[in-house]
């Protein structure tokens, strides 16, 4: 897989502080391998090229693990078994796609898993919470990203399909307002049974509890800070209603919040690629 370095730059600058955000229960190289996994994934989903000939082992070496061979052996067979199949599913499924597919690239199993490493006795003696989290975290992770991306991607010109737009496209008489809508009841759906079922429930093993909280917290940060996301450009828009100015609220809350990627990830590219 080739990106210019500065390409390759940016998507680890985006995706470091996600890692540090949401995985912030994990050891620090458990993020250094999720960090590669997710950087390999951003750069194809940003591909316009076509799948061109620097794609033509991309496939090939996922399945292999030949990029980050190490990073299953962090998790029990059940978690790795996740990671696996939602990596394939993830590479190998279409862009124009209704809610079905959209779960299957939405690597939303491969976040459930990852959240939980743990030897294979540890893996079984919280089976039960970590499969009924799995679910739920794939959905959030769905919505709660394309609401987030709406902005951002509205005014896109190469004709990838978003599941807004999917939702006009095949819905009778839909609108985008009305699409938008139906994706932000869903997210604020997952959101509140996340809380309610893990990050308020005494009875939950707090192991997995504080685990699905901080993805919950780290995921919701950033959305509101990343700069690609344009949010705090929609927050300049908003005008004056009070909506807009809660928005706002949430923005200054997720910018104080925010990590400097280039503290977690260094050298730069730039600086390997002189020396």
């Amino acid at each position: 897989m080739q990106a210019k370095p500065r390409v390759l730059q940016a998507a680890i600058n985006a995706i470091m502080p996600l890692i540090v955000y949401s995985w912030a229960k994990v050891s620090i190289g458990q993020m250094a391998d999720l960090s590669v996994q997710f950087t390999f994934a951003l750069l194809l989903d940003d591909s316009n090229d076509g799948r061109g000939a620097g794609m033509e082992s991309f496939f090939q070496d996922l399945v292999e693990h030949l990029h980050r061979p190490q990073r299953n052996a962090h998790y029990g067979p059940f978690c790795s078994l996740s990671l696996f199949r939602s990596a394939l599913d993830w590479s190998t499924c279409a862009h124009n796609h209704p809610q079905f597919l959209r779960r299957l690239n939405g690597l939303g199993q491969f976040v459930g898993a990852s959240l939980f490493p743990g030897t294979q006795a540890r893996e079984r003696e919280l089976m039960l919470q970590i499969t009924s989290a799995m679910p739920h975290l794939e959905h959030f992770e769905i919505f709660v990203n394309d609401v987030g991306s709406v902005y951002q991607e509205f005014d896109r010109v190469d004709g990838q399909a978003t599941l807004v737009r999917n939702y006009v496209r095949c819905g009778p008489q839909v609108s985008i307002k009305e699409g938008l809508d139906h994706i932000a009841s869903d997210a604020i759906a997952r959101s509140e049974i996340l809380r309610r079922a893990f990050c308020d429930n005494k009875d939950m093993d707090p192991h997995v509890a504080a685990r699905v909280e901080a993805f919950y917290q780290g995921y919701f940060t950033w959305h509101l800070s990343d700069p690609p996301y344009r949010l705090r450009e929609l927050g300049d828009r908003g005008g004056d209603s009070a909506a807009a100015r809660r928005f706002r609220d949430y923005l200054v809350a997720g910018a104080q919040a925010a990590v400097d990627a280039e503290h977690w990830a260094y050298p730069s590219i730039a600086v390997m690629a002189e020396a």
